[in-house]
């Protein structure tokens, strides 16, 4: 639609409608955005933890969340729940990215064979930021540990290897300028 405001300039808007409700490309865009933003913040300058942290957080979450598109997606209907449950617990990078998002909304997880994740240390090396998920089972929580942006990196990798043993066709039109942000300052890609 197109406005004319008082001043006598034209002002365009536009529109995106989800009729049927987001479905799993929309997670998968929002899955690759902040995959995007990881890594960009990762070769940026220094940032503060919380920012960080945030980001981390929106990544595993929103990888975690795939799980639950693929498996509920109705525009789907080859892939059944337990492939998608397979993919799951087949790899160990996938569950502990849903076990730093099940940390991240519970807090705490109380049974002995559930698995902590979260945040050990966020910061700078000099030209570029980190951060270090550390998890283990509920009674060790801090046991092993693992940089964010390999974890994050990996996950993704896992669920494009899903995609692609299942059919689903990657939208990489819209996914790869948002998995290679310019770093500010760059001006460049």
């Amino acid at each position: 639609m197109a406005f004319l405001s008082s001043e006598g300039i034209l002002t365009a808007t536009a529109f995106v409608g989800y009729p049927n409700g987001p479905n799993w490309m929309h997670q998968w865009i929002k899955t690759s955005l902040y995959l995007g933003r990881l890594r960009q913040v990762y070769k940026a300058d220094p940032v503060n933890n919380i920012d960080l942290m945030a980001i981390v957080d929106a990544f595993m979450i929103s990888c975690a969340h795939m799980w639950d598109a693929f498996k509920n997606d109705l525009g789907l209907p080859s892939i059944t729940k337990a492939e998608v449950d397979a993919a799951m617990t087949g790899d160990a990078n996938l569950r502990l990215c849903r076990d730093y998002a099940n940390t991240a909304k519970h807090l705490k997880r109380r049974d002995p064979t559930d698995i902590e994740a979260s945040v050990l240390e966020a910061g700078s090396r000099g030209a570029g930021n980190f951060v270090t998920i550390g998890y283990g089972p509920a009674t060790g929580p801090r046991g092993s540990t693992v940089d964010a942006l390999e974890l994050a990196n990996a996950g993704y990798a896992a669920w494009q290897d899903f995609m692609e043993a299942h059919s689903i066709e990657e939208p990489t039109a819209v996914t790869a300028d948002l998995l290679d942000p310019p770093t500010a300052g760059d001006g460049q890609r």
